[in-house]
């Protein structure tokens, strides 16, 4: 379970219930342990280090992502500076006509933009200055303290009651969840199982047995690959292979004839390696010519 629904309730309920349980720990201020970490992955683009932690009714697995480190430092760069923006735009307003000055209306206002950036809100002292009367808003002054980010990036912690398991078959375990919903989005996106527009129980039937049996097609072709060392993701595999293709040029003739050229491009090293996976004889280049 995602750290949405793993309440301290949720998972009391699970123990008193005997169930095995894998889930993201909800603990904001994460922090990797003091001991020796165990590398489960680690390929040129990310590397993910992690750190176990056990006791006799539980274990958990703070894992630190390079990749993710490096895409959350980015996001919230960018929320910071969206932040700072919009209480400069609000400073900015104190001393222009026709803007928002009232002492309540700037602390409401404020109070929005910390719930909409409240991933880094947290990260700053904010201090709005009124008058004797407390009507007017003076003056708007803030000040950014990294520190108090609530948790390091890249940083996640995976809980269990499956204290038996080591390092690399918890994250293992954690990754299917990402691989059963890979599987939903290709089932509803490429597979085209959503929208389904029939209205009648028998079409609608075929329409998911259709999208179900194409599913196993795309698995099997997985397999095969996985089997080859080729761990990439089903969209990575279609982009690598889009830009393989056959181009049709149709052109008219004097007689009214159509003349067709139709020449088949290249296999680049990458789409070779995937079609040899898959027991793939590859497309030769070669240029077909008709005419009718």
């Amino acid at each position: 379970m995602y750290a949405g629904i793993a309440t301290e309730d949720n998972i009391k309920w699970l123990n008193d219930n005997n169930y095995k349980y894998l889930v993201i720990s909800r603990k904001r201020k994460q922090e990797l342990p003091d001991i020796e970490g165990v590398i489960v992955k680690n390929e040129p683009n990310n590397k993910v280090t992690t750190f176990l932690l056990k006791n006799e009714k539980e274990s958990e697995l703070y894992c630190h992502s390079e990749s993710m480190a490096r895409r959350t430092t980015i996001m919230s760069e960018k929320y910071i500076e969206r932040f700072t923006k919009e209480l400069q735009k609000l400073s900015d307003g104190l001393a222009k006509k026709g803007t928002i000055k009232n002492y309540d209306k700037i602390n409401q206002k404020i109070g929005r933009l910390k719930e909409k950036y409240v991933k880094v809100a947290l990260q700053f002292d904010i201090k709005v200055t009124a008058d004797d009367k407390k009507e007017k808003a003076t003056q708007l002054t803030w000040e950014h303290q990294p520190n108090k980010q609530p948790k390091a990036p890249g940083i996640y912690c995976i809980r269990t009651n499956q204290t038996e398991l080591n390092n690399k078959e918890i994250w293992d375990t954690y990754r299917m969840l990402n691989d059963v919903e890979a599987a939903f989005r290709t089932l509803k996106t490429d597979l085209g199982l959503r929208p389904i527009y029939h209205q009648k129980t028998d079409r609608i039937s075929g329409h998911i047995f259709i999208s179900v049996l194409a599913y196993h097609i795309l698995h099997a072709i997985r397999y095969q690959l996985l089997a080859n060392n080729i761990t990439d993701s089903w969209q990575t595999i279609q982009s690598k292979l889009s830009t393989h293709y056959r181009v049709t040029t149709s052109l008219k003739q004097k007689d009214n004839k159509t003349l067709h050229i139709r020449k088949s491009m290249q296999a680049n090293p990458q789409q070779k390696t995937i079609y040899q996976a898959c027991n793939i004889v590859s497309v030769k280049p070669s240029t077909i010519i008709t005419s009718y």
